[in-house]
């Protein structure tokens, strides 16, 4: 079973939520050059001819997006660390893995270098970053959605999303026959992805890789039940949709 492990939840402060698989032996792979490419799965999504998209949640809710945004601000790899089951420290909240996330002021040499804006509206391939380092061995795989920055690019015209994260308009109805009920969802709280290599695919060999981070749009608001849930609460539960729902693979050349 998978766990969340969050480091706090407020607009004012960039939050860090960790959904971590369960431990397994330590697997490893010595890499010099690393590119990140996101895609979304959107085999459960009806998509517009014009744009926007539709879904149908678990609970029965059909949501439609007609605009949103969502900034990738970081893809790493992990370095490995002494030790068989050493535990990462995320934030200032101790997580049991394999790994050691590269969090906080010490430089990373794999960390895609700029936080890009997704344009959600028309959900396609993004690639973050192709990096060269110096060889080194990697056990893990991080994924972070955050709240832009300074550095972010591409800005859109429409929205800020400087100190935004997260921002999607739509409608949502809970029966056929009713009504659509506008919505919109604005937040600057964080979520992340943590996964050991031995819980990933792996493929291939060689000092390069490849690594598709592949997140599922259909699933995006699962549990979300548009009643008694505050905003961010909602946000969060989203947020925590799209990292639980991520599928990681590396494939090596």
């Amino acid at each position: 079973m998978n766990r969340i492990v969050c480091t706090g939840i407020a607009l004012s402060t960039l939050v860090a939520c960790v959904d971590q698989g369960a431990s397994q032996d330590v697997g490893s792979v010595e890499l010099a050059s690393v590119t990140y490419e996101t895609s979304w799965n959107g085999e459960d999504v009806r998509f517009g001819a014009n744009g926007g998209w539709t879904l149908v949640n678990d609970l029965g809710t059909t949501v439609t997006i007609d605009s949103g945004y969502l900034v990738n601000y970081q893809a790493s790899l992990v370095p490995c660390v002494d030790g068989e089951t050493p535990v990462a420290d995320i934030g200032g909240a101790n997580v049991g893995s394999t790994t050691k996330a590269a969090h906080g002021d010490v430089p990373d040499p794999s960390a895609s270098p700029i936080p890009l804006v997704e344009k959600l509206l028309a959900p396609g391939t993004t690639e973050l970053a192709e990096l060269t380092m110096d060889a080194d061995r990697y056990c893990g795989v991080h994924y972070l959605i955050a709240r832009g920055n300074l550095d972010t690019v591409p800005l859109p015209a429409d929205v800020l999303m400087i100190g935004r994260t997260l921002y999607l308009t739509g409608t949502y109805r809970r029966t056929n026959d009713a009504a659509p009920v506008p919505f919109v969802l604005d937040t600057a709280l964080a979520h992340a992805r943590l996964d050991d290599l031995v819980d990933i695919d792996v493929v291939g060999t060689g000092e390069h890789a490849q690594v598709a981070i592949e997140r599922d749009l259909g699933r995006m608001f699962d549990g979300v039940e548009f009643a008694g849930e505050g905003e961010q609460q909602r946000a969060l539960i989203v947020l925590g949709n799209i990292t639980a729902h991520t599928r990681i693979t590396l494939e090596r050349y």
